[in-house]
């Protein structure tokens, strides 16, 4: 798995039913917790971003994050317990991002 680290915020390339290892499938996960827009997280953890916040359809905190290549993502703020080496990190907000275009890599991300 990878973690993008850094933008305004680390994030994951989420999707529900991957197709690579890369992928994280948040529905494996007891610990996921996606943000909703009415959490105060969702308003002090985005205040930076160049691109405000929005509510998705099921009143999830949205984000978007733009790079200065072009590049772009999209996804949902969330919450997650990682482990790294023998640490839990509770309660660690992170973005789960969906959709984007890397021009880097030229690639779509779906």
């Amino acid at each position: 798995m990878v973690l993008d680290t850094s933008s305004e915020l680390s994030w994951l390339h989420c999707k529900k039913t991957p197709t690579t290892l890369s992928t994280f499938n948040p529905l494996l996960s007891s610990s996921y917790q996606a943000i909703p827009c009415s959490s105060p997280t969702s308003r002090t953890r985005t205040r930076d971003f160049t691109i405000p916040i929005s509510c998705d359809m099921k009143s999830l905190c949205h984000a978007t994050l733009s790079y200065a290549d072009s590049s772009s993502v999209e996804g949902n703020l969330a919450s997650e317990t990682f482990h790294i080496n023998n640490l839990a990190l509770p309660g660690t907000v992170f973005g789960c991002m969906d959709t984007g275009f890397s021009s880097n890599i030229n690639e779509l991300l779906e």
